[in-house]
């Protein structure tokens, strides 16, 4: 997949991002401004946002796009090279049980798990730790979070997930994990 690909695919996401229904309760919120640390494959932080697109009696699904930078030095991949860098931008769903997620179980729960899924755009420079190449890669991507509420508008947890990748100029491919704390302000 190309980056040409994936930005050919971008304004039909985001009509369907558009398309949220009207949140159920008080504490139930449409968007959120999402951050986070990552710890896998290198150390860094990203920035994003999610938008409620749809929600059924068991399934609530949001669209998400998040912009990743991450810091692959010696410090974190022992290979002796300074300016290692992954930045990456991701465009996606995201898959919950619906209803507010809210301190203290009520009304909504305390904690929940996540699914996610979707396509990735990277820029490796210097040792890409998992692939082959310093190159742009293109691909897909899937993980799994867990969720907690830590106030009324606050929600953070871990989450794991893997990036299935092709380089644009050669055609390698390759998986990259990514580890990462996310933290969510429910606007």
């Amino acid at each position: 997949m190309t980056s040409r690909a994936l930005l050919a695919a971008l304004p039909a996401l985001l009509l369907a991002g558009a398309c949220a229904s009207t949140p159920r309760t008080p504490d139930d919120h449409d968007v959120e401004l999402v951050t986070g640390v990552v710890a896998l494959p290198g150390v860094g932080g990203f920035a994003g946002l999610t938008q409620r697109m749809w929600e059924g009696p068991r399934v609530r699904a949001d669209v998400e796009a998040e912009l990743v930078y991450q810091r692959l030095d010696d410090d974190v991949n022992g290979n002796g090279d300074v300016g290692d860098d992954l930045a990456q931008f991701r465009f996606g769903f995201r898959l919950t049980r619906p209803g507010a997620i809210v301190s203290g179980g009520s009304p909504g729960e305390a904690s929940r798990w996540v699914g996610r899924f979707g396509a990735t755009w990277m820029r490796f420079q210097g040792d890409p730790v998992y692939l082959d190449e310093p190159l742009d890669y293109g691909g897909v991507y899937a993980g799994v979070g867990w969720e907690f509420a830590v106030g009324k508008r606050w929600v953070m947890g871990p989450h794991a997930t893997v990036h299935w990748v092709t380089s644009e100029s050669d055609g390698g491919t390759g998986l990259v994990p990514e580890l990462a704390w996310r933290f969510a302000w429910k606007l």
